[in-house]
């Protein structure tokens, strides 16, 4: 298991396009935790997800030999995968798709997403 990226902030399935196959998880600016920016992680080309709304953090990491063969029992076996990301260590969250981006800003709540496009 290869980590990618690792945060105890909150974050929320924003949206999902299943027309464009694409998903984003995002974390809003919170006066409680004292966060003042937007994370958002990017999912392209998704093939299959199995995700909660929400997290109280998150750890991607891309799954192993022995984590992909665990969740390769759970999918339909004609897909076409780029990648398997695991969301959390217990295989019950990830998403197979294309690598995984993300990007943190300042910025409004309603502003637009930090990838340039509505999904």
């Amino acid at each position: 298991m290869n980590l990618l990226y690792e945060s105890d902030r909150k974050f929320e399935v924003w949206s999902f396009s299943a027309s464009h196959r694409q998903l984003i998880l995002r974390s809003n600016p919170d006066r409680i935790a004292r966060t003042v920016t937007r994370v958002e992680i990017y999912f392209g080309h998704v093939e299959f997800m199995s995700t909660r709304s929400t997290y109280r953090g998150i750890a991607i990491a891309e799954a192993g030999p022995e984590e992909a063969l665990s969740v390769a029992k759970r999918v339909p076996a004609d897909l076409k995968s780029d990648g398997i990301y695991l969301l959390e260590g217990d295989l019950l969250s990830f998403v197979i798709s294309a690598k995984p981006a993300w990007r943190e800003a300042e910025c409004d709540f309603d502003a637009p997403s930090l990838f340039g496009f509505h999904v």
